[in-house]
């Protein structure tokens, strides 16, 4: 999810040149932390027992820095509470949580040419930022043996969903590059695929993100999958000559139909006002429409599922190397996976089928936080009154994307549009 930053400093920061000049980091992969000691005693695959962890989690201090999205308020509403409220329960140490949501220190640290990990203990950050944090070898696989019995939600999540035998994980199923439509100005069933948006009904009617950044290519390539699947056009999703044909196809068909191209803000700002019938944003933001004060008393916003299913770019948790809290990192993990934090404490008991509101929250604070479904036994606990808000299973709609090919396109592709 993003922040507040710019759109200009987000290009600036994730679709930069790829090319890292010298390497990035020459700090060891090995953590320099006070659990070290214990690790040297028995080893380093060997896993951490409860006790360790609880003295390993009291002498770094009892606290973990994460950097992460807002989730609508409740990384600071809520999330620290609950952290320390998790830890005291399961390990007997309260631990501190210090949630940071601003990107600025990723630039930071990246252009002093330093190790991420000397000031993050957990880096969350969407699909497409991976490959860098690769190329800046800032992480180190989050599942080391010696924290198997610390991550004890680890087998709760599906395959699809850990990345690169564990170097990072994926905690939101529902999250892509989808769409939503006014239902008192468009028919919902007018729309079976990114395709009908080049019916000559919505000139005009349609908002999305910019064709020059990362956002608007992502609602292309689900466009360009969906031309594809349907034989309009041939070749890799990922290959310059289907690009260029797709660009073609959708400079001639949908950019006449495109009211404007906009950002978050000016987006909600159309789509309440009724300015916008049909609106191409990502999946939690649909479901914040959907949860707006102004929609619960009158709903209009309907999300529409694409057949030939929508691009992804979901958060995905990692972990660097020369934390300083390595353990209590994991820890943080296991919490973040776990069913109370992916379900925002609001989900049915899978013992009695009661349904519980355990933090608290209104239905627009679920709606914009919850975006999990990453464990089949969870997607069936969603509160009945969710239950529309979600399809049945993410990842049957879920289109995967070459994110090292598209950061490495960003630009390529913008220019290639405009010569169309």
């Amino acid at each position: 999810m993003e922040t507040s930053i710019t759109r200009l400093t987000r290009r600036a920061l994730l679709h930069r040149s790829l090319a890292i000049s010298g390497g990035a980091a020459a700090a060891s992969l090995v953590p320099a932390a006070p659990w070290a000691r214990i690790a040297a005693a028995q080893g380093d695959d060997t896993p951490l027992t409860k006790e360790q962890v609880i003295e390993a989690l009291k002498a770094e201090g009892a606290t973990v820095t994460l950097k992460s999205w807002g989730f609508g308020g409740l990384n600071t509403d809520q999330f620290p509470q609950r952290f320390r409220e998790y830890t005291e329960q399961t390990y007997g140490v309260p631990v501190e949580l210090v949630w940071d949501a601003d990107d600025a220190i990723l630039a930071q640290y990246e252009q002093a040419n330093k190790p991420i990990g000397e000031a993050l203990d957990v880096l969350d950050k969407e699909e497409d930022f991976f490959p860098r944090l690769k190329l800046l070898e800032w992480i180190e696989p989050i599942n080391l043996p010696q924290y198997k019995e610390i991550l004890t939600n680890w087998d709760r999540v599906e395959p699809a969903y850990i990345v690169e035998d564990g170097l990072g994980v994926i905690y939101q199923g529902f999250e892509w590059l989808g769409m939503c439509v006014r239902k008192d100005q468009v028919d919902p069933e007018s729309i079976k695929d990114w395709t009908d948006l080049a019916k000559p009904e919505f000139k005009g009617k349609i908002i999305s993100y910019p064709m020059d950044e990362y956002r608007g290519q992502l609602i292309f390539t689900g466009i360009l999958n969906s031309l594809i699947k349907q034989g309009t056009i041939t070749g890799d999703l990922f290959a310059e000559e289907t690009w260029i044909e797709g660009l073609k196809w959708y400079k001639a068909n949908i950019a006449p139909n495109i009211l404007k191209f906009i950002d978050n803000d000016e987006m909600r700002t159309m789509a309440q006002s009724g300015q916008a019938s049909v609106i191409l944003t990502w999946g939690s933001y649909v479901r914040e429409l959907q949860g707006a004060d102004w929609n619960l008393r009158d709903p209009v916003i309907v999300p529409i599922y694409p057949a030939s299913g929508m691009a992804t770019d979901r958060e995905t948790i990692t972990t660097p190397h020369s934390s300083k809290h390595p353990v209590a990192a994991r820890v943080a993990v296991n919490w973040m996976l776990s069913r109370d934090f992916l379900m925002v404490g609001w989900y049915k008991d899978p013992e009695t089928g009661e349904e519980k509101n355990r933090w608290d929250l209104d239905q627009r604070q679920f709606l914009v936080a919850y975006a999990g479904g990453i464990n089949a036994e969870d997607r069936t606990l969603v509160p009945d009154w969710a239950k529309p808000y979600y399809p049945e299973d993410p990842s049957s709609m879920s289109v995967a994307v070459d994110q090292p090919w598209l950061a490495s396109h960003i630009e390529w592709a913008w220019e290639q549009y405009q010569q169309l």
